[in-house]
């Protein structure tokens, strides 16, 4: 993956829905990409406030 896909696949990567290959490759960028450690700790944090907007299911 260049560095362009590894951003487009940062929520693909926290959801758990890439493949072991696809996810060892992501690990291996982020130990040496700040940068993209960086967006995924944003995503992270936008996808917690995300959370807390959501509202209760109806009865």
């Amino acid at each position: 993956m260049n560095h362009q896909e590894i951003l487009e696949n940062i929520p693909l990567y926290v959801a758990g829905e890439l493949s072991p290959s696809e996810q060892a490759e992501m690990d291996t960028h982020l130990k040496n990409c700040e940068s993209c450690r960086m967006e995924l700790e944003e995503f992270r944090k936008m996808e917690g406030m995300l959370e807390q907007l959501r509202l209760p299911d109806p009865p």
